[in-house]
């Protein structure tokens, strides 16, 4: 195993317990936090998770020159990536709406309901597998 794929497996494993210990393996905690019209909808968690969490890595991450383990950053080198990422959140968004699951959860979700979550990392290695094709054909 290389020093990345290392790095790599005990990153997911520390957000695997995070997610477990935060609850959010239960996927009504998780469509919870997403609807808006529901009296289940937390959104002072919704910024603290923001002003905790995504602000300072981003403002951490944003002075680097590289990524701690690359000697560049892979930037994404398509005709219009904004409109690819715009489908990209809409679709993971339907995909969790219907499931109740995310990819970062599905693993842990195993231990669960392990007939659902196989057939939901099925479908979510066809869905990438398809979105390879996709994205050689843009480039």
């Amino acid at each position: 195993m290389s020093f990345k794929n290392l790095i790599a497996f005990l990153s997911a494993v520390l957000l695997g317990q995070g997610f477990g210990h935060a609850g959010l393996l239960n996927p009504q905690t998780v469509m919870g936090f997403f609807d808006l019209q529901t009296p289940t909808f937390n959104l002072p968690l919704c910024f603290l998770f923001f002003l905790l969490t995504f602000l300072p890595a981003f403002l951490l991450v944003k002075s680097w020159k590289h990524p701690i383990l690359e000697k560049s950053w892979h930037v994404e080198r398509t005709s219009n990536p904004e409109l690819l990422r715009l489908l990209g959140f809409l679709l993971f968004g339907v995909g969790m709406a219907l499931s109740g699951l995310s990819p970062a959860f599905a693993l842990a979700e195993l231990s669960i309901r392990p007939s659902e979550t196989i057939a939901f990392l099925l479908m979510l290695l066809i869905g990438i597998k398809i979105t390879g094709i996709i994205r050689k054909q843009l480039h």
